[in-house]
C-alpha cells in the first residue's frame, strides 16, 4: 500500500516538473532559432532526464523531512510521543470532545523505586526497565489510546472516547502483562507501577492543566499507599 502511494506521488511530481522543464526549454528553443524536429526531440529527452533527477531528488528530500519530523514528535528511548507531541494531541482531542460531547480520560503513571534501581544496578537497568515497561504499554492498550513519556520515568495515556472505568480496565491489562513480565525474573527486582486518573466531561468544566494535575495528585496518593502497605492500587 505505502509503495502504491509512493509510486502515484512520484508520477505526480514528475508530471509536473517535466511540464515546467518544458515551459523553460521550449521558450529557449524558440529563441535560439533552432526549433527543428531533431532539437524539439533533444529537447523532450533532456526534459525527461531532468524531470527525472529533480523528481528523485525532491522525493527523497521529501521522506528525509518526513523522517525528521516523526522522529521530533518521539521519544528516542521508548518510541512513545514525546512530552510537546502529546500535549499537541491532548489539546486537539480536547477541543473535539468539548465540541461532540464526549467523554476522555486520563492516566499519570510512574514507575515505582527507578531511583534506588539506577543507584543501585546502573542507569542501563534502569533504560531497560523503562523501554521494557513502554512495549507493556503499546501491548496492553488500543490503538486508539495516545501513550506518551512524559519524562523520566513518568507517563501519560490518553483514552479517547473512554470514561475512567474504561480507562482503569485498560489499565488491568497492561498490569497483567506487567505481571507476566514479572514472572519472567529478566530483572533482579519486581516492575511495579502507581497511577493515577482523571475524566474529562464537557458538562463539569476542566483545563487540560487541571486534569493532569489531578491524574498527577491521585497517582502519588496511590504511590504513597504502595510504599506503606507494598499494595498496588489506582
Amino acid at each position: 500500500m505505502k509503495n502504491k502511494l509512493f509510486t502515484k506521488k512520484y508520477i505526480k511530481f514528475f508530471l509536473l516538473h517535466f511540464i515546467l522543464v518544458l515551459a523553460v526549454f521550449f521558450p529557449i528553443g524558440i529563441f535560439i532559432r533552432y526549433f527543428s524536429i531533431k532539437n524539439n526531440l533533444f529537447i523532450l529527452i533532456v526534459s525527461l532526464i531532468l524531470s527525472i533527477i529533480i523528481t528523485t531528488l525532491l522525493m527523497k528530500n521529501k521522506k528525509n523531512i518526513e523522517k525528521l519530523n516523526h522522529l521530533k514528535k518521539i521519544d528516542n528511548l521508548t518510541k512513545l510521543y514525546n512530552r510537546r507531541t502529546f500535549l499537541e494531541l491532548f489539546n486537539k482531542h480536547y477541543i473535539d470532545t468539548k465540541e461532540t460531547n464526549r467523554i476522555l480520560s486520563l492516566c499519570f503513571a510512574d514507575l515505582n523505586n527507578t531511583k534506588s534501581t539506577n543507584n543501585n544496578l546502573g542507569n542501563n537497568i534502569g533504560d531497560l526497565i523503562i523501554k521494557s515497561f513502554s512495549e507493556i504499554l503499546k501491548s496492553g492498550l488500543r490503538e486508539s489510546d495516545i501513550i506518551s513519556r512524559f519524562g523520566g520515568d513518568k507517563f501519560l495515556i490518553l483514552f479517547v472516547n473512554s470514561d475512567v472505568t474504561m480507562a482503569k480496565k485498560g489499565w488491568q491489562r497492561v498490569l497483567e502483562k506487567l505481571n507476566e513480565l514479572n514472572n519472567e525474573n529478566l530483572y533482579p527486582n519486581k516492575i511495579t507501577v502507581s497511577a493515577g486518573f482523571s475524566e474529562f466531561n464537557p458538562r463539569i468544566p476542566k483545563t487540560i492543566d487541571m486534569l493532569i494535575n489531578e491524574a498527577e495528585f491521585n497517582m502519588y496518593n496511590n504511590k504513597n499507599h504502595y510504599k506503606n502497605t507494598n499494595e498496588v492500587i489506582f
